[in-house]
């Protein structure tokens, strides 16, 4: 024991006297023993986590630390011991540190351990976005979309309007809808119901995230003409040397290319060449072949024209300028996430990002647009100059009338190949004239636009919950609240979420701010 340590004399006595040894002294030493020590640990990522391990003994042990598992070094840079190592700081802490620790204490007697499990949350974050899709009706379409977070987050995908909740690796009650286990969803054989917004959720303990993404759906009636991406220039080229026009039609299905000569089709061979992406090629180019050439792309959807001429002159005529067809990578590229500003009856304001100007600056922008209901080719809008940069009001619409549209870049060199389309979209009747901000209502609706405020229990089978809305109640439609069970019953499913839709504006007075949950 203890208490036995001290000094200690052996003494001898008899007759003619006593004896006594020298003092030997008894030390009891104590083997290493746990005073207290940190429990399980969470911590959210960044913060810093402190993991304690009080030891005692006889002599007062030392104290190490080092990572179980997964194994690893402990981050130096970001760690402190203190209070004689019974004491380990971990600064910045990311989900890389979760994992157990070990505190290892010893002394010449013994040694005790322990193992302390940290956890550290991280918001769910979407490393991957779902991409807008556009395809014909009867189609496949996939919109992949992935997370991390710590723990790993629930993920589901919702299609807006329509209250479809759909997990990975569920599928559809017709099969057609399904997500995968990389939380992949896809679409088969397309309906027109189909189209709309699907929203990629991650609902974590820390957070949540979420990405939306547009799918159209397209009636083959309700799909443009093939657009031509690249059409030749005008040309004045020298006798006897190679001539090139190009003609890239872009189309869904995908369009057939066909020349014309004046009024004539094109046949290939000889001197004449058309190549897989549409391009006429002509060698040993002779005087005759000075002529308005035709490049026609047609599919199911209809057909578009692009006309040039070239004029081919002796190379020795000092009075010609010659011109050649310029190398694509001189032209500009196209602009990108082409957005609406605003729509009323006749205007729709366009608006995008620049792209790379070519080997010449930017001269302008031209917006080409296609209408369902009036049909016909592609047209060049009338446009007008506002106020902001990179937008141009496309003006003389008709009202209440669908329209797709693509923008071009110019620079001195020939025109960019078309944006990406708009999504369909339709101007308003006769008698709305309030402009729409859909820009304003994006840029409020991508922020938080509604905070949980209380969830309380009203009977032993339904609860109430209240929230709070942070925008123009005029912005929203309705509310989703999904929720799921913590206790099991025999025929639940663990994990599946449920969803209730509650709507905003079915009666006069304020929306509404709560909602009761049954069952």
């Amino acid at each position: 024991r203890i208490s036995d340590t001290g000094k200690y004399v052996c003494k001898a006595r008899n007759v003619y006297g006593e004896r006594q040894s020298q003092g030997a002294i008894l030390t009891v030493l104590v083997s290493p023993h746990l005073v207290s020590s940190s429990g399980p640990t969470k911590a959210d990522e960044g913060s810093t986590i402190e993991l304690v391990c009080r030891v005692g003994g006889d002599p007062q042990p030392e104290v190490f630390w080092r990572r179980l598992h997964p194994k690893g070094e402990l981050p130096l840079g970001r760690m402190a011991l203190e209070e004689r190592s019974q004491v380990l700081r971990i600064h910045h802490v990311s989900p890389e540190d979760t994992g157990v620790y070990s505190c290892h204490a010893e002394n010449p007697v013994g040694y005790v351990a322990a193992n302390i499990t940290i956890n550290v949350l991280s918001r769910p974050l979407i490393k991957v976005t779902p991409l807008d899709a556009r395809v014909g009706i009867y189609g496949t379409a996939a919109f992949e979309c992935l997370t991390t977070g710590s723990p790993p987050p629930t993920t589901y995908w919702t299609h807006e309007g329509s209250g479809l909740l759909m997990g990975r690796g569920q599928s559809g009650t017709d099969g057609r809808i399904s997500v995968n286990e990389h939380n992949t969803l896809t679409i088969s054989n397309v309906k027109q119901w189909d189209q709309g917004y699907y929203v990629c959720s991650a609902v974590g303990v820390s957070g949540s995230a979420f990405a939306r993404a547009h799918l159209e759906v397209q009636d083959m009636s309700d799909m443009p003409p093939p657009i031509i991406a690249i059409g030749p220039l005008n040309q004045t080229l020298p006798l006897g040397t190679e001539g090139e026009m190009p003609c890239e039609a872009w189309g869904t299905p995908e369009p057939q290319v066909q020349w014309q000569r004046g009024r004539e089709n094109i046949r290939t061979g000889g001197r004449f060449t058309i190549t897989p992406l549409g391009t006429l090629r002509i060698i040993g180019l002779k005087m005759t072949d000075t002529d308005t050439y035709t490049c026609t792309a047609k599919s199911e959807t209809g057909e578009t024209t692009w006309t040039t001429s070239i004029s081919i002159e002796k190379p020795t005529n000092p009075n010609i300028a010659f011109f050649k067809m310029p190398d694509e990578g001189t032209l500009p590229d196209p602009p990108s996430q082409v957005e609406v500003f605003s729509i009323n009856t006749t205007v729709v304001t366009l608006g995008w990002h620049r792209g790379r100007p070519g080997l010449s600056s930017v001269l302008g922008y031209t917006v080409q647009y296609w209408s369902p209901e009036l049909r016909g080719p592609w047209v060049t809008a009338k446009t007008q100059q506002t106020d902001r940069a990179l937008t141009l009001a496309v003006k003389d619409l008709q009202p209440n009338t669908r329209y797709i549209f693509v923008v071009r870049a110019r620079n001195s060199h020939g025109v960019s190949k078309p944006s990406a389309r708009t999504h369909t979209l339709r101007t308003l009747a006769e008698g709305v004239g309030q402009i729409i901000p859909l820009q304003e209502i994006r840029s409020q609706l991508s922020q938080k636009s509604i905070r949980l405020t209380g969830v309380e229990p009203i009977t032993a089978t339904s609860i109430q919950v209240s929230w709070q809305l942070l925008v123009d109640a005029s912005m929203l439609e309705g509310v989703y609240i999904r929720y799921r069970p913590l206790v099991y019953q025999t025929n639940t499913i663990p994990g599946i979420l449920s969803v209730e839709t509650i709507r905003l504006h079915t009666t006069r007075g304020p929306p509404p701010a709560s909602h009761i949950l049954t069952g």
